[in-house]
């Protein structure tokens, strides 16, 4: 016999026909489903990162300038706080020019450097080397390639 339990009551009355067990069983498989569905989507991210990280220690170099290089401070949800380098840079290929924020491709915060040491690696104004991706030029950083803990989203 299964049990059916009404909260508001406090009431424990039978389920014999087991459509309160099925409700909950089909509630459960769709919680499942869209949980599996949204760690798919994470581990697919975590791939793509990893396989551009990779493949950015063999990507072509051009000279490019720090537009802007400064620590950014957001605010969060519950209170806190974050902060980020942000360096801003511009470079050509072939002639068409591009910019970009993005500095390396490993993850951040676990085992970064301090925001403040990497502005201060990226001044404004400075000459850099940009490795850009020849697939396509838009895709660019100043650090290539990945640490370890860009394996993280992959294994989770």
């Amino acid at each position: 016999m299964i049990v059916r339990v009404r909260l508001r009551g406090l009431a424990i009355t039978p389920d014999p026909t087991g459509r309160y067990a099925r409700r909950i069983g089909r509630a459960m498989l769709a919680l499942t489903v869209v949980m599996g569905g949204v760690g798919l989507f994470f581990v697919g991210m975590g791939i793509r990162h990893w396989v551009r990280a990779d493949a950015s220690l063999g990507w072509p170099t051009v000279p490019g300038v720090v537009t802007e290089s400064r620590v950014v401070t957001t605010h969060t949800s519950k209170g806190g706080r974050s902060r980020r380098p942000l360096v801003a840079y511009r470079y050509e290929v072939d002639g068409q020019p591009h910019a970009s924020e993005c500095i390396d491709f490993r993850v951040q915060g676990f085992g970064s450097p301090p925001p403040e040491d990497t502005v201060a690696a990226f001044p404004a104004g400075a000459a850099v080397d940009v490795h850009v991706s020849p697939h396509d030029p838009d895709v660019a950083c100043l650090r290539p390639g990945a640490d370890a803990w860009n394996a993280l989203p992959v294994g989770v």
